[in-house]
């Protein structure tokens, strides 16, 4: 079995601006590519040496009626309203790629693994509030047999929503689901899994104690792997916590999404996408309500489609 190579700086990365973002050449043959196509959304790439597996998309059309056959190129902003943002470097060094609502930081540390840390702009409060960070322990993995993964953080007690058509309650909290199509005739309408139709496409709604309490965008201290439990209720979700967000991956390959059932006392708690093949392209939505993840997502498909 090929063995999977972590995402790390290697040296100190090579930055270059492009309209709405940036490239950063982190060495081992990685690039990420970070691109704010609207004020609440940004796209994230990350590209091996060889360039892309493949270069278009047959799911994202903002505003688009409809495709041609050949699909559209991945890299396109068209349709986009592509906002002004903001590049800096930060105090130690970090890359921060913002726009009036929602910005990513790159950490830059050499030797360390590629982390990228989200933070939305609250209005009420004039902060910028942790919305999402990446595994600290390891959030990328490219494989020599095509496999890609991502890895993020998360608390007991964060909700996710979304993935297609599948099995069990609303919060997929603490499950797994195998991202394939089968036709699952006569499925059991709370455990079976695959089934007909899947979405790479999830809402996150942190607990009310991942909030970040100071407003600096840092995350609170991790707690330790304690178990499954059982997911909260929706009505307790919907109060408080952080803002929510949508993840959604520009891959039609198979793959799992995994939302807690998978631990580790290495990593501590984390949710992940697993990919059999293919490129390491997502987008990043801020709600920051949950319904207003839903309404946004819709900006990145064709006009007669939906989540």
């Amino acid at each position: 079995k090929k063995l999977a190579m972590l995402a790390r700086l290697v040296r100190e990365p090579r930055l270059t601006e492009h309209k709405g973002g940036c490239t950063l050449d982190i060495g081992g043959g990685l690039t990420l590519s970070l691109t704010c196509v609207e004020v609440d959304i940004i796209r994230v790439s990350l590209l091996r040496p060889s360039g892309r597996a493949l270069d278009r998309s047959w799911m994202v059309a903002p505003g688009m009626a409809s495709l041609p056959e050949e699909g559209r190129p991945k890299e396109s902003t068209e349709g986009f309203a592509m906002p002004d943002t903001t590049l800096e470097r930060t105090v130690d060094g970090s890359v921060r790629l913002s726009t009036g609502r929602l910005r990513v930081t790159v950490g830059t540390a050499v030797g360390e693994p590629l982390r990228l840390t989200w933070a939305w702009h609250d209005e009420a409060t004039g902060d910028w509030k942790l919305l999402l960070r990446d595994r600290p322990t390891g959030a990328y993995y490219v494989g020599a047999d095509g496999r890609v993964s991502h890895y993020v953080s998360r608390r007991r007690g964060d909700a996710y929503f979304g993935c297609g058509e599948r099995s069990g309650a609303l919060n997929r909290a603490g499950r797994r689901f195998d991202l394939r199509c089968v036709d699952a005739m006569g499925y059991d309408a709370e455990r079976s899994d695959p089934l007909y139709k899947f979405y790479p496409f999830y809402i996150g709604k942190p607990c009310a104690s991942s909030a970040d309490p100071s407003g600096t965008g840092e995350p609170p201290e991790a707690l330790g792997p304690d178990g499954h439990g059982e997911p909260p209720p929706l009505r307790a979700v919907s109060r408080g916590g952080g803002g929510a967000y949508g993840v959604f991956y520009d891959s039609m390959a198979r793959a799992a999404l995994d939302f807690g059932c998978e631990l580790n006392n290495y990593h501590g708690l984390f949710a992940s996408y697993q990919a059999e093949c293919g490129d390491l392209d997502y987008y990043v939505l801020l709600g920051p309500r949950v319904r207003s993840v839903t309404a946004r997502s819709s900006v990145a498909e064709r006009r007669d489609s939906g989540v």
